[in-house]
């Protein structure tokens, strides 16, 4: 959206960093909305005084001494606990393709902010449609002018994702009039900012439990010397990878997190690994997200 860079342009934001792939979505907005607000595209991330990334790329360009990076946007994955330290301003953005891009975007790395002008977020139960209360969690439904009008020659998944706005049937701001069922588990906090706590169908079950990998990924980045996390299951049993923050020189201890997430956290014992991986960097995809493949391959044939 327009409004992002003209209000970042007030911190001297004058050289946008392109350093996404051309084939992620994310990309189109990043040429058009800084040509748009008369800014300077960079494909040199050194030059640049704002860049646009994800979470996991972001480490990268920033410990690089020889950044000028004043204006950090980041999406496109769960956003690393801490980030928005690490710049004079922060944006975490959030939305599918399906949505045009961005939906919502806040200052804060623990949460996904709030849906921009002409557009609605409605968070939902899945078992019956309806609305879900203030702190209660559900999937994520988006409607307004940039909900797409479905997916090309799939008429069957058009129809299982994209809906008839069922909350607001006057809403005369939208094009389809439908909204789009991301499967993203998300909840409004008390300053009615979404909080992101993962997809849906990171769900899993092990042993019998019910376990939702963003509230075990959420609960690690928590900790000291922790800059990310990624949980994934394997052969029933819980792993849990994270980073070691290169910023000091404490180590982290298996042992000890394990400990910690056990005594200082709300997480139940079938919630608490089975294995913690400590890594100094995560393997990436094209589209600079962690491949929660290759780290699973990785581990199997460790």
């Amino acid at each position: 959206p327009m409004e992002r860079y003209i209000e970042i342009g007030v911190v001297g934001v004058d050289v946008v960093g392109m350093s996404l792939s051309m084939i992620f979505d994310a990309s189109i907005s990043t040429i058009f909305c800084t040509l748009g607000a008369g800014l300077a595209l960079s494909m040199d991330t050194k030059k640049c005084t704002m860049l646009h990334c994800t979470p996991s790329m972001a480490p990268i360009y920033l410990n690089d001494e020889s950044n000028n990076v004043q204006s950090l946007s980041v999406g496109g994955e769960a956003c690393t606990v801490g980030l928005e330290n690490s710049c004079d301003h922060f944006r975490n953005s959030y939305g599918p393709t399906e949505c045009s891009i961005i939906a919502t975007a806040g200052p804060s790395s623990t949460s996904i902010g709030k849906p921009h002008p002409n557009v609605q977020c409605y968070i939902v139960h899945r078992e019956d449609g309806r609305l879900c209360p203030p702190g209660v969690s559900g999937e994520l439904w988006i409607g307004g002018i940039g909900v797409s009008r479905g997916y090309h020659n799939r008429p069957e998944l058009t129809e299982e994702m994209f809906v008839q706005n069922p909350f607001d049937l006057k809403l005369k701001s939208d094009v389809t009039g439908k909204v789009y069922k991301t499967g993203d588990r998300v909840r409004w906090s008390d300053e009615g900012e979404l909080i992101y706590l993962g997809r849906f169908d990171h769900q899993v079950k092990i042993r019998g439990y019910r376990i939702e990998l963003g509230e075990v990924e959420s609960a690690l980045e928590l900790q000291a010397g922790v800059t990310g996390a990624i949980a994934l299951a394997h052969k029933q049993k819980l792993v849990a990878f994270v980073l070691s923050d290169k910023q000091t020189d404490k180590k982290i201890d298996e042992i000890i997190l394990k400990t910690t997430l056990k005594e200082k956290t709300s997480l139940p014992h079938y919630m608490i690994p089975w294995k913690i991986v400590i890594m100094d960097e995560f393997p990436l995809t094209r589209n600079g997200k962690v491949d929660r493949d290759i780290l699973l391959q990785n581990f199997t044939t460790a």
